[in-house]
């Protein structure tokens, strides 16, 4: 008989995105990959429950596997029990769970693997089938005491001690009145370890939580806290001071920054349980949200067919799938895609294929791109050059200069003759101007993004912008690459921004929204004609992780949650009540200058002062200050600065989950009207 090990989680696990209890439990097997068997009965066999466990623990080092009795053919489950490491059983209904385990046996198979040494592990249904007893809501709406558990473990046991308001109480109650015997509690993110049916410790993967011994004595009941050791780092335990350690260079510098432990919906939490609504969507880049079950099994299930193949070698059934499908929403004539790994890379790639292009066509001249000032299209080399931020170029500027730039129309600060009505015509004229001034013969593309983005903040050109400027492209034989990193896949309430404006581009990027930042993803597509054009003789390029499967089947599997929920819709309505919310919340802000946007990509421009546009002094550090001051308040905003003159201007920009509710918008509204006004009412009158 090995050591016999029992780990019982009040709440957490993979099924709240916590990977560290799930760590502990894989450890104990004291193996370098064990085979870990999940069991999903309480839930039914959830298709969500069972995707949610691949995808936690095809990350880790483990060979997972499920067991199902709710399909035929019926598995041999003394088998496959034992040839596992681990058994984890998830949440659910604890008497369902206990009545289908008896049915086909499972409750003697399960408690001789015990004996034999195979961990047994349960979150929540899963934890309390081990004891004789405990708290649950499965036998109707109100929590009841429940006395037909397994028994592997004497007394009682009540999960999500904190969570819920009730527990506490109730589980004070039946003990006291002897319905059950003494036992334990343990909070969210705590898990019990057993060795045979002794305690031997209480682990967490949090702060602040902890576990609880409650007997009964007399007519009152005794309540004993049990202080965790908190994983992580250096095993530190709760309370100790533990000063941050790691080999990670970050991107932030300056401050530390907190460690986030679970991300669900709009929510992100920390490993101290401060809970951030994500205002931003990290940089606007979470299209459907946080731990979406469709997107996370589409990964694993990808994963365990098929990891990694090269690009040259072969192709993929998910990569073949994917660009059929999304090749159907694209705003570009019969669209072929080159898949790459992020935005940055999709715009070095269609910078080389509009080369490529002309020297297929023998103009051998046109090198010569067009970007705008005031743009941003990524920090490689090519992008960094035709991007306009020039606060991001300083340190470079000996490797840059290859590219030219054009105005960017921003209507807030337009200087352009005859504003408002005749900005579109004098952009194109501008346009028009500067390839000429280059020399047409020598220019080979115009890139821009279709609103603009990160520098500017959700600037919607005036309307005609487009369709001047691209008429300007095609008479000049200037190839139009639409940069939608930012704006594709639904962002501005269009599956992507040039469908506002009725164009074509002959290239377009995608990267962010493409997989909703579930994995490293883009692709830059071409037209037909550019295709055709450039595959005679091929394209010379590539990346050892482009035309990745598992990132076309997430990007597949983000395109059906897309249509599926209407979320492109969703996008322009949301988007218009969130506008209309900043506008009324902050119409009296004497630092906001503008709000504006289209979708759910709205920007907010601060001020020093309103009637002049006049901007803050960088020195003032007004952006950092109200990002903070959001911080604070649990909101999460993305943020630019240095837009006016290349040092002063001060943006801060939303760009939330498409998936945010009514309410949620509006709390989103109330702390960022806070935190402005907090940084507002620091300056001196």
């Amino acid at each position: 008989m090995g050591e016999r090990h029992i780990v019982a989680l009040g709440g957490g696990g993979f099924s709240d995105g916590d990977p560290l209890l799930d760590d502990y439990i894989l450890s104990l097997t004291g193996k370098a990959c064990p085979r870990v068997v999940f069991v999903p009965t309480a839930s039914g066999d959830a298709a969500a429950s069972i995707e949610r466990f691949y995808a936690a623990f095809t990350q880790r080092e483990c060979r997972p596997s499920h067991l199902s009795l709710f399909q035929l053919p019926y598995p041999a489950i003394g088998e496959i029990l034992a040839s596992h490491d681990v058994v984890y059983v998830g949440g659910g209904s604890t008497a369902n769970m206990l009545a289908i385990w008896r049915l086909h046996g499972l409750d003697e198979v399960l408690r001789r693997a015990w004996e034999r040494g195979v961990v047994l592990a349960g979150v929540s249904a899963g934890a309390l089938g081990w004891f004789e007893a405990g708290v649950t809501d499965s036998l109707g709406p109100e929590l009841a005491p429940w006395r037909d558990g397994l028994g592997l473990l004497p007394g009682s046991f009540c999960p999500h001690y904190d969570a819920e308001p009730t527990r506490r109480p109730a589980y004070h109650r039946f003990v006291r009145e002897r319905r059950l015997p003494a036992g334990y509690a343990a909070d969210d993110f705590v898990g019990l370890h057993f060795e045979g049916t002794e305690l031997v410790e209480v682990v967490a993967s949090r702060e602040g939580v902890g576990a609880y011994r409650v007997e009964a004595v007399g007519d009152a009941v005794s309540e004993t806290r049990l202080e965790p050791r908190t994983l992580g780092p250096g095993g530190a335990t709760g309370g100790e001071e533990t000063q941050p350690m790691t080999h990670v260079f970050r991107r932030v510098l300056t401050r530390e920054l907190p460690r986030a432990v679970h991300a669900e919906g709009v929510w992100i939490t920390d490993a101290d349980g401060r809970r951030y609504l994500d205002g931003a969507g990290g940089a606007i880049v979470s299209n459907v949200g946080h731990g979406d079950p469709a997107l996370l099994g589409a990964m694993a299930r990808q994963a365990a067919r098929v990891q990694y193949v090269h690009g040259t070698m072969f192709t993929t059934e998910a990569l073949e799938a994917y660009a059929e499908d999304v090749a159907t929403v694209l705003p570009v004539d019969g669209a072929m895609i080159y898949p790459v790994s992020g935005g940055s890379e999709a715009v070095e790639t269609a910078l080389k294929l509009a080369r490529t292009y002309h020297l297929a066509r023998g103009e051998e001249e046109r090198h010569v791109v067009i970007g705008r000032r005031q743009s941003y299209h990524g920090n490689t080399l090519g992008a960094l050059d035709v991007g306009g931020k020039d606060q991001l170029k300083g340190p470079y500027l000996p490797w840059l200069g290859r590219f030219r730039h054009t105005e960017a129309p921003y209507e807030y600060r337009c200087a352009m003759p005859g504003h408002p009505g005749g900005c579109a015509s004098a952009y194109a004229e501008a346009l028009e101007a500067l390839i000429l001034d280059i020399g047409p013969e020598r220019v080979a593309a115009f890139i821009a993004e279709p609103i603009g983005g990160a520098t500017l903040a959700a600037t919607v050109p005036p309307p005609g912008y487009w369709p001047a400027v691209v008429e300007v492209c095609r008479r000049h034989g200037v190839l139009v690459i639409a940069d939608e990193v930012m704006t594709g896949f639904g962002r501005t309430g269009r599956w992507f921004g040039v469908d506002h404006f009725g164009v074509r581009p002959d290239i377009l990027t995608a990267g962010k929204g493409s997989t909703s930042g579930y994995f490293p993803f883009g692709f830059a597509a071409a037209s037909a004609e550019v295709y055709a054009t450039v595959k005679p003789k091929g394209f010379v390029h590539g990346f050892t992780w482009s035309h990745n499967g598992i990132g076309a089947a997430v990007a597949h599997a983000t395109l059906n949650r897309l249509r599926e929920g209407d979320l492109v819709g969703q996008a322009a309505t949301k988007g218009e009540r969130l506008r209309e919310e900043l506008r009324a919340a902050l119409a009296q802000n004497p630092i906001v200058g503008d709000v504006r946007g289209i979708g759910l990509m709205v920007g907010i421009e601060l001020v020093a002062d309103r009637e002049t546009k006049a901007p803050f002094p960088r020195s003032e550090q007004v952006t950092e200050r109200v990002l903070a001051a959001a911080r604070e308040r649990g909101l999460l905003l993305y943020s630019s600065t240095g837009h006016v003159d290349g040092r002063d201007g001060d943006l801060v920009m939303f760009g939330p989950p498409l998936v945010i509710s009514e309410e949620e918008i509006g709390l989103a509204v109330e702390r960022a009207r806070d935190a402005i006004a907090e940084v507002a009412g620091a300056r001196p009158s």
